[in-house]
């Protein structure tokens, strides 16, 4: 049986290595440390925001037959103070093919997910597509592919305590047929951000 990368188009080939490298340059881009936890004003809306440096990578438990053709998701941490008045968000960035393909620019299986924090399901309902919304003049973390969509869901306090100090979390998308994501590639980092971002938001 001949290599399997003998089998692939070199326009398949190309598109394996292109989005490998983005998703090693962008996860891997605190090699160097830098802040766990970054705290900014934005100037745009006066607004005080503090979120984990790294987010957590998540996709589907299961095999592809192209990686280009697996889907992924970042999971970040939010606060955003403005006027001592706390709210608490995650953001997901969401990058799937079909919806690049389709143009879908507000999938329905993410209008609602479920967050599985060490077996406990908390489920959420969408705030908002847009980053305004939560109250900053640009998005907060970087996506991996420009085509990636920024999803923004609000938590309590109690709820956000309960998940950067979680052991395991996944989520789990809404719809007819759901799908789980679940962490990938490593996640030192992001944990290591996560607790002090729970150090942080205990204060």
């Amino acid at each position: 049986m001949g290599h399997p990368c003998k089998s692939m188009s070199r326009q398949t080939q190309v598109t394996i290595t292109v989005v490998a490298t983005a998703l090693v340059a962008v996860l891997s881009a605190c090699t160097a440390r830098q802040p766990m936890v970054i705290e900014e004003l934005d100037e745009g809306t006066a607004a005080s925001v503090t979120y984990s440096q790294t987010s957590i990578a998540l996709s589907p438990d299961k095999i592809f037959v192209r990686a280009n053709e697996r889907p992924y998701l970042n999971l970040g941490a939010i606060r955003v103070n403005r006027n001592r008045n706390r709210q608490y968000f995650i953001w997901l960035g969401i990058w799937d093919t079909n919806y690049a393909i389709n143009a879908e620019r507000q999938p329905k299986e993410f209008e609602s997910i479920v967050l599985v924090i060490d077996g406990e399901e908390l489920p959420l309902h969408i705030l908002t597509w847009n980053h305004e919304v939560i109250g900053t003049s640009k998005p907060v973390y970087k996506k991996i592919f420009d085509e990636a969509l920024d999803a923004y869901y609000q938590l309590t306090l109690e709820q956000m305590l309960l998940l950067v100090g979680a052991e395991v979390i996944k989520v789990r998308t809404a719809g007819a047929t759901p799908r789980e994501f679940v962490p990938w590639y490593r996640e030192e980092n992001a944990r290591s951000d996560l607790a002090e971002f729970l150090r942080r938001i205990s204060e």
